[in-house]
């Protein structure tokens, strides 16, 4: 067989050896613990902000009651009490205005915590070397998917096509060049990226380096040359 399928794919494992499938199951469950509790973290401390603000009065003079009145159609006195009334009505004002920084403070805690993750729990990819199904490598590599395509979805979004994209790829280990423009994270497969000068990944493209197809997880080049655009 000219290509045979790496030993780690289908090597037997003796009675007292712990079996790979359930090595997988209690990594991904390790991994997925942690990510619960860093969830759970950033909630707690953004709940806790918004009701500390709205019990100190932080936020009372935050919003020019102009605002509400021209969008709600509150009198001054309704205005009044929204504004310095009762928790309850510090509260609301306090979501106004924290909710949105949240979001920002998120993308970023987020982002920051998932490059950490890529180089601390995942480490650097390796092209063309087979990586075991059903190990930590893939089990952290499937996390980071995950972790990824969340905060495409949820807190990236708005700077797709920006520095910020290109910055964050560099981070993560991929080669971009100068003015190049992407617009998502995509899977952890950035060791293996290389992207030209002046290049354009539009909105809809997904990258990919990874591979099943010899029964292991592996790895290939990608590379993307100067002044190209891609769209989906």
């Amino acid at each position: 067989n000219p290509n045979p399928l790496p030993q780690m794919a289908y090597r037997k494992t003796s009675g007292d050896e712990f079996p790979p499938l359930m090595r997988y199951v209690v990594f991904s469950m390790l991994l997925l613990q942690y990510g619960a509790f860093i969830d759970m973290f950033f909630i707690t401390a953004g709940v806790t902000a918004v009701f500390y603000a709205a019990e100190e009065g932080l936020l009372d003079g935050a919003i020019d009651p102009r605002v509400l009145h021209f969008r709600f159609g509150m009198s001054d006195e309704e205005l009044r009490a929204f504004l310095y009334g009762r928790t309850v009505h510090r509260l609301v004002l306090s979501l106004m205005i924290v909710a949105p920084l949240m979001q920002l403070v998120l993308a970023v805690a987020y982002s920051l915590l998932s490059i950490v993750n890529k180089h601390l729990v995942m480490g650097k990819i390796v092209a063309n070397q087979p990586y075991e199904m059903r190990g930590w490598f893939m089990a952290a590599w499937l996390f980071l998917f995950r972790h990824n395509v969340s905060l495409d979805g949820m807190y990236l979004w708005p700077f797709s096509e920006t520095p910020i994209f290109s910055f964050m790829w560099r981070c993560y280990g991929a080669k971009v060049g100068k003015d190049a423009r992407i617009s998502r994270l995509g899977p952890p497969d950035f060791d293996c990226f290389e992207v030209g000068e002046r290049s354009l990944i539009g909105n809809g493209v997904a990258m990919y380096a990874h591979n099943f197809g010899s029964g292991a997880l592996s790895f290939k080049p990608v590379t993307v040359g100067k002044d190209v655009r891609i769209f989906g």
